[in-house]
């Protein structure tokens, strides 16, 4: 897996200019081919995207030779009314995402035979800002991982982003774990370190109790699915 450079990010730029790509509420599509290919219950289904269209724009089903054609009809539209299909450009567009482990979604593409990835909404924020900065980050400002419309995102520092992390509760923090640990971990300056402290203490006076015993419990059921997903 290759890292981007501005040589690639330009060439994902084009393609989501001439229409392969297209994003779409903070989720990004891909352009069906003449074909539209899915699996469903362990069956493979190849139906023209053009009968596809017509079909979720007038009902009409033309050339009625597959066999289910009932069962193919509520997929299709339980498949477009989930928004994992979409019309756009007088064509039919497939959700191209994967989940990350850590909840963010997933983009992918490769050029000249090379695989490059990243996260979506790296790629989203680039296309709308222009802007690809790899020592700061992409924060979501309601704490939603995979909501990645571009009013929801914004380019802020490392830092930044662990403070809005234990705001939000993503990263929950408990003042009696205030013992270097963390400063250590991100390598916080005394600064830095004297403002967590205090954005710490101040969270958890302005959190209900219940709430940021749930938080804290998650956050361990996180931790534990991670270590099982490396060992």
């Amino acid at each position: 897996m290759a890292k981007y450079t501005l040589k690639q990010l330009e060439t994902v730029k084009e393609y989501f200019d001439k229409g392969l790509f297209i994003e779409c509420e903070g989720v990004i599509y891909k352009k069906c081919k003449e074909r539209y290919n899915f699996t469903e219950e362990n069956i493979q289904y190849k139906i023209a995207v053009k009968k596809i269209m017509n079909y979720i724009k007038d009902g009409t089903w033309r050339y009625k030779k597959e066999k289910d054609i009932a069962k193919i009809k509520e997929i299709i539209i339980d498949q477009f009314n989930k928004k994992l299909i979409i019309l756009k450009n007088d064509w039919l567009y497939r959700r191209y995402e994967t989940t990350h482990q850590r909840g963010y979604k997933n983009f992918w593409i490769t050029i000249d035979g090379v695989e490059y990835r990243t996260f979506a909404h790296r790629i989203i924020y680039y296309l709308y800002k222009g802007i690809w900065d790899e020592n700061r980050v992409i924060n979501h400002l309601d704490g939603v991982k995979d909501n990645n419309k571009i009013e929801n995102l914004e380019l802020i520092s490392q830092f930044e982003n662990i403070l809005h992390s234990i705001i939000t509760l993503e990263m929950p923090v408990h003042p009696q774990d205030l013992d270097g640990y963390y400063k250590k971990k991100f390598n916080l300056t005394d600064e830095q370190s004297e403002i967590f402290n205090e954005i710490v203490r101040a969270t958890y006076e302005s959190t209900e109790k219940v709430e940021f015993k749930k938080k804290l419990e998650e956050k361990s059921l996180r931790y534990i699915n991670f270590k099982v997903l490396i060992i």
